[in-house]
């Protein structure tokens, strides 16, 4: 597996100089997964490292599965419940912190610093994962520097299957599947904009993931469709599948850099391949908006989703 090195992107900046940080996680938590946050503190300020869980569709509505609330005096680390699971104090002011977690058994374990490392009790997810994500830190950055935020999944038994994917404009995609049922994700460097691809029989759906919403796309099928051809554009996305089109405009911060494609194991059995070609792959005119086949929506709930 891939060992990543988070890149910090700034999605919130709130009164009274509170930050929030988020490393968006598609892929979500897992059974091995380390997770380092170093911080520096010049006042007794606390700071908050957070392990989110969501949909993968939408962040509306993620929920905290655990809090450690940290500063240069103690520690606390809170479950998803928001009771308290550790209290420790530190017998001295400690100006440099290392926030270590591993994940591991459904639950963490957590080490400050070079101090012991303590297994919480109480599980953050019952089924050994979490399928999507965030880790966010929260601080406030007039008297504290967030150092380096890194994630290590190299030791973790993945739910999803990360593909390499070189895919840029002027490009063809096509997606092969076994079956008319078939789910993938293309994933950009960092997780902040991917866009994920649902055929269910009849149903298909499209749904471009946002740091603040997601657009969910629907297109009714009539046929048996496999395959999915996705060609990258000047201004966004063209999909196609069985003769419908659809464009999903890039990002407001600009074209995405997708470089994987990720599909969950339980699709992996039907899943045929994929290729990449230049030019277009398609003979009807392609759409700036979606077509009378297809409707799009802001959804801040999981209800209308895609499933996973």
């Amino acid at each position: 597996m891939l060992h990543f090195v988070s890149l910090l992107l700034l999605v919130a900046i709130t009164l009274a100089g509170d930050v929030t940080y988020i490393q968006n996680r598609f892929q979500g938590w897992l059974d091995g997964d380390k997770i380092s946050v170093k911080l520096r503190f010049s006042t007794d300020s606390p700071a908050d490292v957070i392990i989110y869980e969501d949909t993968g569709y939408t962040l509306e509505n993620r929920t905290s599965r655990l809090r450690v609330h940290v500063s240069r005096n103690f520690y606390r680390v809170y479950d998803y419940k928001n009771e308290t699971e550790l209290d420790m104090k530190h017998t001295q002011k400690v100006n440099d912190t290392d926030v270590a977690l591993t994940l591991a058994n459904g639950t963490v374990s957590v080490k400050i610093n070079d101090g012991t490392i303590v297994q919480l009790p109480t599980p953050i997810f019952e089924t050994g994962l979490l399928f999507h994500g965030a880790l966010a830190v929260n601080y406030n950055d007039a008297t504290t520097s967030l150092l380096s935020v890194d994630i290590d999944e190299s030791d973790r038994n993945s739910s999803y299957i990360p593909i390499p994917l070189h895919f840029t404009e002027g490009q063809c995609l096509t997606v092969n599947f076994a079956i008319s049922t078939g789910f993938f994700a293309l994933l950009d460097r960092f997780d902040q904009v991917p866009l994920l691809v649902n055929i269910w029989g009849t149903n298909f759906k499209v749904a471009r993931r946002m740091v603040a919403q997601s657009t969910l796309y629907d297109i009714g099928l009539s046929g048996d469709c496999k395959d999915i051809l996705i060609e990258y554009q000047k201004e966004g996305t063209l999909i196609s599948i069985c003769d419908n089109n659809i464009t999903i405009p890039h990002p407001e911060q600009g074209p995405p850099d997708y470089y994987r494609l990720s599909i969950p194991q339980n699709y992996m059995p039907d899943y045929m391949g994929y290729s990449v070609s230049n030019g277009s792959s398609f003979t009807t005119p392609s759409t700036s908006s979606p077509s009378s086949t297809s409707s799009a929506s802001s959804t801040s709930s999981p209800s209308s989703t895609l499933s996973s």
